[in-house]
């Protein structure tokens, strides 16, 4: 079992919505001697976020939090991605609809 969980998706680039720039996000939860430490990293990998709890109960739900939010954060950016797309290719084919 892995100590993180990760989430990434493709973000479009430039005027080609066919070109993908990935995006890796990582909320991570470990126990660090007689406590345990939460953190995130953003896209290059630096360290975004830390903190350590006494107890596991309470370091569980914030890191839970963390990767909650990144799932609804890609979410949404992939849907602003598919749709921009869809108007880029709309446009291309001289189409209004």
């Amino acid at each position: 079992m892995s100590d993180g969980a990760s989430t990434g998706i493709g973000q479009d680039v430039g005027k080609d919505p066919f070109s993908v720039l990935t995006l890796q996000v990582e909320a991570a939860i470990r126990q660090d001697g007689d406590g345990w430490v939460v953190y995130s990293t953003d896209e290059r990998a630096a360290e975004a976020y830390r903190r350590r709890y006494d107890e596991e109960a309470p370091a569980l739900a914030d890191f839970l939090q963390k990767a909650r939010a990144n799932t609804r954060y890609f979410r949404r950016l992939a849907e602003r991605s598919r749709v921009h797309a869809e108007e880029v290719l709309r446009k291309r084919n001289g189409s209004d609809d």
